[in-house]
């Protein structure tokens, strides 16, 4: 290492080190725990998010990035997976390869997955989809020249946290692939989160799916039919989807499968000053959204306080 970077890189590792215990919980821990919200005041604590939680993500990144400057990302990415207990080398991809098997044969064997496939097939969840994306191609010189056509709907993973450590990250990863592999009508499955080691962008890759390099903050562009998977994600970043979706040719193709935004618009209603910025977009299309409760009765709780969200029909109306 060049005189100057490994001072750099002690410094950035000590920072982040002292993050870490100032939560008062090992990273690797973190990960395979769930941040604790309420419903509404007085109300029961329930589980919320399966992975390395985003401030804590953000904290990591930050200091990736100081590094990033004097050129030593390598020596601190190496640092970093090295607190996390993560392992990169080609035995660990075998055997994180077959976890990820593993977990694909427990959701799909589960009674959960029968009565989600079930319920997908009820809704009409892709033929939708694909309905509303060849209506869109024909007003495609309205958005974009880029509008996909043909009836294929691209798939987004995001927020699926760390697969090398969670049990629950892989089974949500898992129920990602076994849609895919029902419907033939979906494209790509893109997937992406802050936290994603070298290792599990390349075990994805191994099944199937296009690891996103770029953090596009929830606002990628919609260029046709698309379903959204995100599990127990921030509701920011849903929020942050609608923001991006939010016009007369976009919104009714797509479908959100996440956390329940009835649940969020009833907390929000509950504190009307609650803490971070308000989610304006997701309670804008209250009104409009049809939410179906996702039955969960799998274990590990990877699938809790989900809903489809489909806005399908919109009959013209939408929130300004």
């Amino acid at each position: 290492m060049p005189p100057g970077r490994r001072e750099i890189l002690v410094a950035a590792t000590t920072d982040h080190r002292q993050q870490r215990s100032r939560s008062r919980c090992p990273l690797p821990k973190l990960m395979e725990e769930w941040n604790v919200v309420s419903r509404k005041r007085g109300a029961g604590r329930r589980l919320a998010a399966p992975y390395l939680n985003s401030s804590s993500a953000r904290n990591c990144r930050a200091s990736v990035s100081t590094v990033a400057a004097a050129g030593a990302v390598e020596d601190f990415d190496t640092a970093m997976l090295d607190d996390l207990g993560i392992v990169d080398n080609e035995e660990e991809q075998e055997k994180l390869l077959a976890r990820v098997r593993r977990a694909i044969v427990k959701v799909e064997q589960s009674s959960f997955y029968n009565k989600f496939m079930k319920q997908m097939h009820e809704l009409q969840v892709m033929e939708k989809l694909v309905r509303a994306g060849n209506r869109g191609a024909l007003k495609k010189s309205a958005l974009s020249d880029e509008f996909r056509v043909g009836g294929e709907v691209e798939m987004i993973l995001y927020g699926v946290g760390s697969i090398y450590t969670a049990e629950i990250a892989r089974c949500q990863l898992a129920l990602a692939l076994l849609i895919k592999q029902k419907f033939s009508s979906i494209g790509q499955l893109l997937v992406y989160d802050p936290i994603m080691a070298p290792i599990e962008c390349r075990v994805m890759r191994t099944l199937g799916c296009v690891p996103l390099e770029t953090n596009d903050s929830g606002r990628r562009a919609i260029n046709g039919p698309t379903l959204f998977y995100m599990p127990h994600n921030e509701v920011e970043l849903y929020d942050s989807v609608l923001r991006t979706s939010l016009n007369p040719f976009t919104l009714n193709q797509i479908v959100i499968i996440g956390n329940s935004f009835r649940t969020y618009s009833e907390r929000w209603t509950t504190y009307p000053l609650p803490d971070g910025e308000i989610p304006s977009y997701l309670l804008k299309v209250q009104e409009f959204v049809e939410e179906i409760p996702i039955d969960d009765d799998f274990s590990p709780s990877a699938f809790n306080d989900t809903s489809w969200h489909l806005f399908f029909d919109l009959e013209g109306q939408l929130p300004q």
